[in-house]
């Protein structure tokens, strides 16, 4: 018989504490809903309010890309507004029900995918410990509720990265498909084109083939393209060049402001007092870890992600401080999904060791 891992033997405990937080955390987002049933902050500045123009705008619907709308980010993607507009042409009513639902869609189907690409991959145990962790993050259900992007993107982030994984298993569709989340991810975020490029690196890197992967994202980014040339205004970060830009990037100021402000939120990552981070970066060395290409290339790509990050904000126009108080948290919780099935993957329990039975002296017919 193989050995089992030592957490075999907490299987049932770990499902009726899934089940537990997994309601728990439902609740939770019902609460948040009904307090704040139009979203918060970015879902009615931005998402939502661009939503509403293209389901109210009829030949209008353009003006929502207008520059006199800077501050909401008119070049953002539209995978989220444009789903809730559709969902409400489909129902016929600009109902809060379409947002809060679509929210709630993709805030669940992240736990659900962590969970069961753990358990395909052969891991049961560390699927329910993970789902746990993630549905304990309070932050994590709040942004849900918020209605935000962050986490629609999120789960394509986690999607991309799993089939990266699964790659072995499924050489081709998995690679397709691995293109067409990281192309989705693009369309529903800026960061999410950063993903897509980093994805494309490492799996050029790794003598991949490209040429599914991209064939899988091919009808997608063509359609982001589309929209950035012909409808979204330029980027903000584009207002920075020059000598402002030449200042920016070699003022040290900035270098530490940004390095603080990464240090305060991984100390209070999660927006709850036991800060999740801690006991995991613990056992990432007292316990054994799995070498694998999926897990580097996966390590690597969220690397890259955190590096991005760096240098955005190092180069923004916009006052520096303000911007990382506002968004920093909310960009990490991105990762946040990724980042723990990528965490659960390589960490490897120990295995106990089997049960020692004696040999059965068989007794002679003839003494």
């Amino acid at each position: 018989m193989a050995p089992k891992t030592t957490l075999s033997r907490w299987t049932h405990p770990l499902v009726i504490v899934f089940v537990l937080i997994f309601l728990l955390a439902c609740m939770s987002f019902a609460l948040e809903s009904r307090i704040h049933p139009d979203g918060q902050g970015d879902a009615w500045a931005i998402w939502n309010l661009r939503a509403r123009f293209l389901f109210r705008g009829g030949e209008q619907w353009r003006t929502s890309f207008s520059r006199i709308l800077f501050w909401s980010h008119p070049d953002y993607p539209l995978l989220l507004p444009g789903l809730v507009a559709r969902s409400w042409i489909y129902t016929g009513a600009e109902t809060r029900n379409v947002p809060i639902g679509i929210a709630a869609l993709f805030t669940f189907a992240t736990v659900g995918v962590l969970t069961t690409g753990l358990y395909a991959l052969g891991d049961r145990e560390k699927a329910l410990l993970a789902g746990i962790v993630l549905l304990g993050t309070s932050s994590f259900i709040k942004l849900g509720a918020a209605q935000y992007a962050d986490v629609p993107i999120g789960f394509f982030f986690l999607t991309s990265i799993l089939l990266l994984c699964m790659r072995d298993r499924l050489p081709v569709s998995g690679t397709i498909l691995a293109g067409t989340s990281a192309a989705l991810a693009a369309w529903t975020k800026n960061e999410g084109l950063l993903f897509f490029v980093l994805l494309l690196i490492v799996m050029k890197c790794t003598k991949e083939p490209v040429s599914r992967f991209l064939s899988g994202a091919f009808c997608i980014l063509a359609l982001l393209t589309m929209f950035k040339l012909s409808l979204a205004p330029p980027d903000y970060l584009t207002q920075n060049t020059g000598t402002a830009l030449f200042q920016d990037v070699t003022d040290p100021s900035r270098y530490l402001t940004i390095a603080i402000g990464f240090i305060y939120e991984a100390i209070n990552f999660g927006g709850q007092h036991l800060n999740p981070l801690l006991p995991l970066f613990a056992a990432l060395f007292l316990l054994k870890r799995k070498e694998t290409r999926g897990a580097r290339s996966a390590a690597i790509i969220l690397t890259g992600m955190c590096a991005g990050v760096f240098f955005i904000y190092l180069i923004t126009p916009v006052e520096l401080s303000w911007q990382i108080a506002w968004s920093l948290a909310r960009l990490l919780l991105q990762l946040w999904p990724a980042a723990l099935f990528t965490y659960a993957y390589v960490v490897d329990f120990p295995v106990a060791s089997p049960a020692i039975i004696p040999e059965t002296i068989p007794s002679s017919i003839n003494q």
